[in-house]
């Protein structure tokens, strides 16, 4: 028992389900089937420890006796145990109900003491870029937006038309975030290096 959970809940969804999240879209995005697999990926391991470092860890609300560095290596030991199967393809399902709590929460934060957001935005710009992956496929997403995330793939002229319709889902993106300048830009960016070099490449 404790005399406060907010803290503990805020260090469980930045740090757990914002990496999760972040390997089950950039992972899926690496023809990752598992969490183990794109974990295990030395690039998306960089990454999430780079992720956790900078964008995430240094805001969370860390009670004193908490080891933020420790939780997170076992995170780490979790994603990476064999008994554990974590399909990558079912955590991305329903992503834009996740967003706001696990990656958007930490976005809002850094921006408020220009700290950087570079990584938290790839996450944004691989689920929009994994949504019109499975579009050109034809398979289904999963996602309670499909329908309308579908409408908007099909009639954005133009990839930067498709970022700022997308970003305009008030469901998911909170209007004040979505209007900032920095996350305008870097998802635009980052949605079109995905396009044109791939997503190793941004990892």
């Amino acid at each position: 028992m404790v005399d406060q959970a907010a803290p503990y809940e805020s260090i469980k969804l930045s740090c757990l389900n914002g990496s999760h999240t972040a390997l089950a879209i950039l992972g899926s995005l690496r023809s990752k089937s598992t969490v183990r697999a794109a974990i295990s990926d030395a690039v998306l391991s960089r990454y999430i420890t780079r992720l956790w470092e900078v964008e995430i860890c240094p805001w969370v609300d860390v009670l004193m006796g908490v080891d933020i560095s420790a939780y997170c290596d076992d995170l780490r030991n979790r994603y990476s145990n064999p008994a554990i199967v974590h399909l990558t393809a079912q955590i991305a399902s329903d992503t834009s109900k996740k967003l706001r709590p696990r990656i958007l929460a930490s976005v809002a934060d850094n921006l408020a003491v220009k700290r950087p957001i570079g990584r938290l935005c790839l996450v944004i710009a691989g689920w929009l870029r994994f949504i019109q992956a499975a579009q050109i496929a034809g398979e289904a997403v999963h996602d309670p937006l499909e329908g309308q995330c579908r409408q908007i793939i099909k009639t954005a002229a133009t990839p930067d038309d498709y970022v700022t319709a997308m970003l305009g889902l008030e469901s998911v993106f909170p209007v004040d975030l979505a209007l900032q300048t920095d996350v305008v830009i870097q998802v635009r960016s980052w949605y079109a290096l995905t396009a044109s070099d791939g997503i190793e490449v941004c990892l």
